[in-house]
């Protein structure tokens, strides 16, 4: 499955890839997950001054989604998965139109949208009640990215709980469709590091990450 690029619009943003255990991401129903890579995580170093403060609100738009039946299905909540001294304030969801301008991994919340054309941004939808169609095509064609359907992202606002940081394991997307309920998972790791120690702030965060991902979490 081919993946789009992804802008990295917040400075600094640390990306890893950890060695997986037994859990991985999926879902029980049409919403597919199209994670980057299996056991990813990215952590945003956080500050003690200026915009970047340690509780300043953090968006993260780590994977890609889209819906595989034939009828809208309707996002009815997103939850952290094993968070730890990360808080999540909400959530939306935002189209990429023939997968294009896809949203930066992680930056300053109030920046998220800068990074792609306004009309995209100003579309995107509040969580719970946000609705995708259906996908209407092949994700791929001969091998290729089909870029005449649109794939979709689902963007968390969250901010450290303690000037130390914090971290989770992901996302969980509870969603409904043809009145039928299901639960997807996007087991890409997120943290926010922390603003005592710049030099290694994100350390601790992607080490604990690294090693839950390893154990099989």
């Amino acid at each position: 499955m081919g993946v789009a690029s992804k802008p990295l619009a917040f400075l600094a943003v640390l990306l890893s890839t950890a060695a997986t255990g037994c859990a991985s991401s999926g879902s029980s129903g049409p919403l597919v997950v199209g994670i980057q890579q299996e056991g990813m995580s990215a952590c945003a170093p956080s500050y003690s001054d200026g915009p970047n403060a340690w509780d300043a609100p953090i968006g993260y738009a780590e994977d890609t989604y889209w819906n595989d039946s034939s009828v809208p299905l309707t996002i009815e909540s997103v939850s952290l998965i094993d968070p730890h001294n990360l808080v999540l304030h909400g959530s939306v969801l935002y189209r990429m139109p023939h997968y294009l301008h896809a949203l930066p991994i992680s930056d300053s919340w109030v920046q998220e949208g800068q990074a792609v054309p306004p009309a995209d941004w100003r579309a995107r939808q509040r969580v719970p009640g946000a609705v995708m169609p259906p996908i209407g095509g092949p994700v791929e064609v001969n091998g290729h990215i089909n870029s005449k359907v649109d794939r979709w992202e689902i963007a968390v606002d969250v901010s450290a709980a303690t000037p130390a940081g914090g971290w989770a394991l992901g996302e969980i997307v509870r969603y409904k469709v043809g009145g039928r309920s299901f639960t997807a998972e996007a087991r890409t790791g997120m943290g926010i590091g922390t603003s005592l120690d710049r030099a290694r702030s994100c350390d601790a965060q992607m080490n604990a990450i690294q090693a839950a991902f390893a154990a099989g979490h």
